[in-house]
């Protein structure tokens, strides 16, 4: 019988504790794991005390048998033959069982957790480092795990668990092992079945409740800890140490409800005493675990810490008792039969399968999951911003904010030419693994480097989604990165693409779709619920009709992988839909809504999106509601034109609302009726100027993207005489490049650029039988361009839309299409003597192909110019990375509308040179800023004679005396009324945060809304809250030093670190040289002991917060979405400066009443930057007296908080400090 057939036949019964019964034998302090070796009889005699005890597992004497925890006895070498001495120990108790007792006992090769986390940090000050790596920490799980499957045993036992992340280390090891022990069998098998002749291996978990928040020490509670290692498809999971019997019962309640395994527990036996030992009597244990078996919690109970062969006889006797028809706990369903999605950060998220119906109103929509998008350097600049500069802090705000406006799982892109996304991802990943906020939720690793997302696998220990993989690069490489998220526990987004590209239309998704699937789950057991797919949300409305029929093809698509491919989910990326009218950000919202509304009912139960971002279907107008859903359904042929109309009307008003001053509200043009609409539109174009010359009248046509007065305009300049290249590279250009220079700027819109494009093309169509006649004797050809998405990247649409507009432009276009290798782009380049290389890429390991292409290129000996461009490209790499690669020029292009004006300079005689100069000096510069170049004030620094600390302030203490406080200690004051602190309101910060200057006219308006808002919050409920303490205080070298006095021993000091200035010359001052230090000769007769020395100074520190009605007022609004982003803004900015405010009256009541002077630094501002000093202020004052809480990074909640130290000096002043 195998051991997972004894689970179905039977309650099981494990051991008990092994540490604590070894002492009993007078060994103490030993290397218990190491006692297999050199005392191996007393090991022998334990676990045949457990035999008799009546036990069906004996757990092998491994706990701490791998190299990590024997690199503590310098035992690292010896770890082979501890595992294989403890597996002949305990097969040997084993085999005598079975001839004494008749009796299988099966043997569990025991695996613990070590004594390093790798999901927390040991350093306090560095959130982001690990002690320890998944890769080192694999590899000793893999060198025990390996020797005790050889050996035999019938299952791994991976306990203790107080941090899943190592948990999974452990399971990947395993994993590896089985694979090798299937290939070596039978090489075929490799790919995961497991051979018919091979002795089973189980794996079992059992995870450490930390205290009654029933969570590990990492912070993930029972079910999240269930679904993070539940792709293992385990033997059982359960519960142990930690806790004794009567503890683990709500925990087990909850796990049970979501295991569909079978449930283990082996408590301790009861909690510590004050001598560390265990009172639980084998009575008491068996009476307080009664309730695991009249209420079906568990299939296996033992027990763990303090328990002994007498506390399993015991269980043993309970177990015999039950009756010949007791029901046994059953698992609850299995994964792979559900169609429910399973995943978890530091709490679980579950969420039905999103089903298909006939109308919005009557599907599961609530099951939708909103992925937040705005941690992705790829498409947040100031995400992309705050990484390079390494301020993870503003970084992490990003991703807590989207949590809290209702993002399910965040997205984490590191993508970037310039980064190492590898590095970048896993710093950020173990910074979020700090913030409990962001972490509670799953993560979705996203990159398109497999690399990147397999270092993001091994930093979190929830269950991730991963974003993405695809069939473009083959199969076998499809099937190798499948088996690794399947291996380290991850769900997984399939994008539509194979070998041949993307999948464009309704056949290509549906067929790659089906592909995937088989591969997947037929080949490679992968579970339907862990699979994504993303069948390409692609840009509609571009003016091209080839795009029309994207979004209605994509919602075809998701019906039948619903209909079609059971137990999957569908996703999208929604700001692709859009794309072509970047700039319109309420359209753009309004078409993400719409198309959500008939995506969702069809199945689609995923996206990722900016959660904030989202506006109520409803309240759409009709017009522009009607108008998206004929674009989405592709019903009109002249949709897109309609929508394009919406989208021009729309920007004329918010250029009118910008010039008047007024507040801009998108849905204003709605009211007005078509009729209204077009009238307005006539009275405004009669008021302006006619064009009166054919070149603005041809300008004017390119800007409109209208033909029909192109004939005759053309026809009046050739008859004029001009030459038809003139036009062309004249007004014609002209026009070109105010198109280009407006879309630039997000005042056109991509479909208007494309009807530009055409416009160009209509006139050089006009214009080309008199350049082909001969009448212009200096005709000569635009220039031929090559044009190719790089290799390793199948999007193609930025490249096609270039090619259009080049070639509306009279330029001959060589489009080689997508995935093209270097070889071929160099031979095309040379075949077709091309005057332009244009090279495309989306994401980022195009970068890097880019130049290999520039090398190629060289190597050649070519020297043509190369554009690049793509969402990826930027000209901060192309600098540093592509341009040094080719001694030809490399240039830039941010959009497809600035290339016909960059090629039109660069094929010119007469502005090619100073084109090309122009850029390689720009580059040079870019190079020497990324290179750092020493600065003069560096330079300076480094000359200075004298160090910052001994160009101190140098005070005159003699002379100086503190001012007494109101009292000394800490005191929680009486909430302050918002009438007294609003007069103090600092309105020039409000409008700094608004970045409005406060003559402006937009700025009084604003104001107004404050101040009415402020009004609607004068009420007792909404007073602030306040703390402050006074203590006596010492000023050191870089610190102010307190004594609170609260116990009269060491703990009562507390330091707060003081920056310096580093100026290079002048005095550096820190606020440490404004307080007295100790034992000072002050004027003072104020004495504190302090220890050996006495503290002559006194320091207050204070916190001053928002009411919690305040707090809960906020987040209501944010939760119901009711308010616009404008009254959330509002609110929040009201509340900093309230607090602040409070803050200021607090300083000017110690004035009042005490005659107070000095200032009030506040933690994180100029004069006192280090933010996480805030952790030792909350040593001085109870924050949470006042509701105030800190992350680990040290943000203050709620954030309008203030916190800060009271300095009395009278010679100080507020300064800067650069840190």
């Amino acid at each position: 019988m195998t051991l997972r057939e004894a689970f179905e036949s039977k309650m099981m019964l494990l051991d008990g504790g092994m540490g604590s019964v070894i002492q009993t034998y007078g060994i103490k302090g030993a290397n218990n794991d190491m006692l297999s070796i050199e005392k191996p009889e007393i090991i022998l005699d334990i676990q045949r005390r457990y035999v008799d005890a009546g036990v069906d597992c004996l757990t092998t004497n491994t706990f701490s048998s791998q190299r990590v925890s024997q690199h503590e006895y310098h035992q690292e070498h010896r770890i082979a033959e501890m595992n294989r001495a403890a597996v002949k120990i305990a097969k040997q108790a084993a085999a005598e069982a079975m001839e004494k007792y008749g009796r299988q006992v099966y043997i569990l090769g025991d695996v613990g957790p070590t004594s390093k986390m790798l999901s927390m940090s040991e350093d306090v000050n560095d959130p982001a480092s690990r002690s320890i790596t998944f890769d080192e920490l694999e590899d000793a799980y893999l060198e025990q795990i390996q020797v005790l499957v050889d050996e035999g045993v019938d299952a791994i036992l991976i306990e203790t668990i107080f941090d899943t992340l190592n948990a999974k280390a452990a399971a990947s090891a395993f994993t590896k092992v089985m694979e090798k022990r299937a290939a070596a069998k039978v090489p075929e098998l490799a790919e995961g079945s497991a051979a018919a002749d091979l002795k089973p291996v189980e794996v079992m978990f059992s995870m450490t409740v930390s205290d009654a928040s029933g969570r590990t020490l990492s912070g993930q509670t029972v079910e999240a800890f269930a679904v993070s290692v539940m792709h293992m498809h385990p033997l059982s999971i359960g519960l142990n140490c930690g806790l004794g019997a009567d503890g683990m019962v709500p925990y087990l309640r909850r796990m049970g409800k979501v295991a569909p395994c079978y449930i283990s527990c082996h408590p301790n036996a009861g909690l510590p005493n004050q001598f560390g030992g265990y009172d639980d009597t084998p009575e008491d244990m068996v009476r307080l675990m009664g309730v695991y078996l009249d209420d079906k919690l568990v299939n296996m109970i033992g027990g763990c810490c303090g328990t002994t062969p007498e506390h399993i006889a015991a269980m043993r006797k309970m177990l015999d008792a039950l009756p010949a028809d007791y029901e046994r706990r059953k698992p609850a369903p299995k994964y792979a039969t559900s169609p429910l999605l399973r995943l978890a950060g530091l709490e679980p998220l579950f969420k039905e399968q999103v089903r298909p119906s006939n109308g919005a109103d009557s599907c599961n929509a609530e099951d939708f999951v909103k992925v937040g998008e705005r941690c992705n350097v790829a498409g947040s600049k100031k995400f992309l911003r705050l990484i390079n500069e390494k301020n993870y802090e503003e970084a992490l705000d990003i991703a807590r904010k989207q949590v809290e406006d209702g993002a399910d799982v965040i997205d984490v892109n590191m993508d970037d030419g310039l980064l190492d996304a590898t590095a970048e991802m896993q710093t950020f990943l173990n910074l979020l693994a700090s913030d409990p906020a962001i972490s509670r939720v799953p993560i979705m690793v996203d990159s398109s480097r497999f690399e990147v997302i397999e270092a993001g696998l091994k930093c979190a220990q929830g269950k991730c989604i991963v974003n993405s993989i695809s069939l473009k690069m083959g199969e076998q490489a499809f099937i190798d990165h499948a088996r690794t998220i399947k291996r380290l526990g991850g769900a997984v987004i399939v994008m539509l693409f194979d070998e041949e590209g993307q999948a464009t239309n309704y056949e290509r998704r549906v067929e790659i779709a089906a592909r995937a699937y088989d591969i997947m789950v037929k080949k490679l057991g992968f579970d339907p619920s862990d699979i994504i797919y993303d069948p390409n949300v692609l840009t509609v409305a571009t003016g091209m009709a080839e795009h029309n029929a994207y979004a209605i093809d994509f919602i075809r698509a998701v019906r039948w992988i619903m209909d079609n491919l059971p137990g999957v989910r569908i996703s999208g990326g929604l700001s692709n839909l859009s794309f072509a009218f970047r700039g319109n950000n309420y359209l753009r919202e309004a078409m993400h809504t719409t198309f959500l509304h008939y995506a969702i009912p069809n199945g689609m139960g995923m996206a990722i999106m900016n959660p904030s971002a989202i506006i109520e279907y409803k309240t759409i107008p009709l017009e522009l509601r009607m108008a998206i859903t004929e674009v989405i359904y592709n019903t009109e042929p002249d949709a897109s034109e309609a929508l394009i109309e919406i989208a021009s009307r729309m920007t004329a008003a918010a250029a009118a609302a910008k010039e008047s001053g007024t507040k801009y509200d998108p849905k204003a043009i709605f009211a007005m009726s078509t009729g209204a609409s077009s009238s307005d539109d006539n009275a405004s174009a009669a008021a302006e100027a006619k064009p009166t010359t054919p070149e603005e009248r041809l300008q004017e046509a390119l800007l409109k993207g209208t033909s029909t007065s192109l004939q005759p305009d053309l026809m009046e300049l050739i008859n004029r005489g001009d030459s038809p290249v003139g036009i062309i590279s004249g007004p014609l250009m002209d026009g070109m490049n105010e198109v280009g220079r407006r879309f630039g700027e997000g005042k056109m819109f991509l479909p208007q650029v494309v009807k530009t494009a055409r416009t160009m093309k209509k006139a050089v169509e006009i214009l080309q039988p008199y350049i082909e006649a001969g009448k212009d004797a200096n005709a000569s050809s635009r220039g031929k361009i090559v044009i190719a998405t790089v290799k390793g990247d199948v999007h193609d649409i930025g490249k096609n839309i270039v090619s259009v507009i080049m070639a509306c432009n009279g330029y001959e276009m060589v489009d080689l299409g997508v995935m093209v290798p270097e070889d071929v782009i160099v031979k095309a380049v040379i075949e077709n003597k091309a005057d332009i290389l244009s090279l495309s890429g989306l994401i980022t390991p195009s970068l890097e192909e880019m130049c290999t292409v520039a090398k190629a290129m060289q190597d050649a000996g070519q020297r043509i110019p190369i554009i690049v461009g793509g969402a990826t490209t930027s000209p901060t790499h192309t600098a540093v990375k592509i341009a040094p690669c080719y001694e030809g020029p490399v240039f830039h292009v941010r959009d497809a509308a600035s290339n016909p004006g960059l090629v039109q300079k660069l094929l010119d005689p007469a502005t090619s040179e100073q084109t090309i100069q122009e850029n390689r000096e720009e580059q040079q510069r870019i190079r020497d800023k990324q290179n750092g170049i020493q600065t003069e004030a560096a330079s300076a620094m480094a000359a200075a004679e004298k160090t910052p600390l001994e160009r101190r302030y140098l005070c005159d203490w003699s002379k100086y005396q503190p001012v007494e406080p109101p009292f000394m200690g800490e005191s929680k004051l009486p909430p302050i009324a918002l009438e007294k602190v609003i007069p103090l309101i600092s309105w020039e910060y409000f409008f700094f945060t608004w970045k409005i200057k406060p003559d402006q006219e937009e700025a009084k308006k604003l104001k107004a809304d404050a101040e009415e808002l402020i009004k609607s919050l004068t009420k007792p409920e909404y007073a602030l809250r306040a703390v402050q303490a006074f203590y006596p205080a010492a000023g050191t070298e870089n610190s102010i030093k307190f004594n609170t006095g609260r116990t009269g021993t060491d703990s009562d000091f507390v330091e707060v670190a003081t920056a310096r200035q580093q100026n290079p010359e002048g005095t550096c001052l820190a606020l440490c040289d404004y307080v007295a230090p100790a034992n000072a000769n002050t004027a003072s007769i104020f004495a504190a002991p302090a220890g050996k020395d006495v503290f002559r100074d006194i320091v207050g520190a204070f916190a001053v917060t928002v009411s919690d009605a305040f707090v809960k007022r906020l987040e209501k609004m944010k939760a119901e979405q009711g308010g616009s982003d404008y009254d959330v803004l509002l609110m929040q900015t009201v509340a900093d400066r309230l607090a602040e405010a409070g803050a200021e009256y607090l300083s000017q009541e110690l004035a009042r009443t005490n005659s107070w002077k000095g200032i009030r630094p506040a933690v994180g501002y100029p004069v006192l930057p280090n933010i996480k000093e805030i952790f030792n202020v909350a040593k001085l004052i109870d924050f949470g007296s006042v509701g105030i809480s800190l992350t680990e990074n040290g943000a203050m909640y709620p954030q309008a908080s203030v916190s800060g130290l009271y300095i009395s000096h009278p010679e100080i002043d507020y300064f800067h400090v650069k840190v």
